[in-house]
């Protein structure tokens, strides 16, 4: 696990609940325990870890845009990059779940809904059916967004933010807390209430 930080700790949590993967330890620059597991070093170890038989890799990183790059430096390395998702989360018929995704406690996806690589959906966010989420999307907790709604890369729904149906929500935008979006918003914008700032 890259990030021994909040995520990180989620992470590991979810893992545990999963009993699919051995947690190996986390990269960090701190060093020292975590959650009781081993900070192994930084990413300066990736080889030797590599060559110990260690295949699986998740980046644990908040930064939606870090998250996506150090991702895509790893995948090359060779290393698996798993989707997590907590075994009280709820998945509709053919929903897909991306790459590097982690989904924690209690989430529902509605059917056919996408969720892109590198997203992160906090406990209880709900995403209705055909929603589509693009890579690195963050949705807090208890977050809510609306059937046929299509989120853009690395948009940030703060805690208990949500949408309405049928919008399309640009890249790098921020929702803010407990706000109910019901327009459309362009790339680059924040909606924090009452009113839209690009």
């Amino acid at each position: 696990l890259l990030g021994a930080g909040p995520l990180g700790v989620n992470a590991a949590h979810i893992i545990q609940q999963q009993g699919i993967f051995e947690i190996a330890g986390f990269l960090d620059s701190k060093g020292g325990t975590v959650a009781g597991y081993n900070v192994l070093g930084d990413d300066s170890v990736f080889d030797s870890l590599q060559r110990s038989g260690i295949s699986n890799a998740l980046v644990c990183i908040g930064n939606p845009n870090k998250r996506i790059a150090i991702s895509a430096e790893i995948k090359c390395k060779g290393f698996n990059i798993p989707s997590l998702v907590h075994p009280s989360a709820d998945l509709g018929i053919g929903a897909k779940i991306g790459e590097g995704s982690i989904l924690f406690h209690g989430v529902f996806v509605g059917p056919e809904a996408i969720i892109g690589p590198y997203c992160v959906l906090e406990a209880g966010a709900f995403v209705g059916h055909n929603a589509i989420l693009h890579e690195g999307v963050l949705l807090s907790a208890r977050t809510v967004v609306g059937n046929f709604t299509s989120i853009g890369r690395c948009t940030t729904f703060k805690l208990g933010a949500g949408c309405t149906n049928k919008l399309r929500i640009g890249h790098n935008c921020i929702v803010g807390e407990f706000q109910t979006l019901l327009m459309h918003l362009d790339d680059n914008s924040a909606y924090l209430g009452g009113a839209h700032d690009s």
